[in-house]
């Protein structure tokens, strides 16, 4: 799924950061292809209510969604 490679390459990201290298992170809308829309939006949704006990989780996969569903009212 599109959704976790995303994840896996933003947790990528922040490591790297951390460390002092920075590279381009590719907000969801680009990293994950429109056709996986309905998945990606529905795994998100499933993920912030299982890590809604942590604000700063819950925010981070809100925040994939509002990306995700702006970009399908543009289509």
């Amino acid at each position: 799924m599109a959704l976790l490679g995303w994840i896996e390459h933003a947790a990528d990201w922040e490591e790297n950061r951390r460390k002092g290298f920075d590279f381009h992170l590719a907000p969801p809308d680009e990293a994950i292809d429109p056709s996986e829309d309905v998945v990606a939006i529905s795994a998100a949704i499933a993920l912030h209510d299982e890590y809604a006990g942590d604000s700063a989780i819950a925010r981070f996969f809100a925040a994939a969604v509002d990306f995700l569903i702006e970009r399908g009212q543009w289509q």
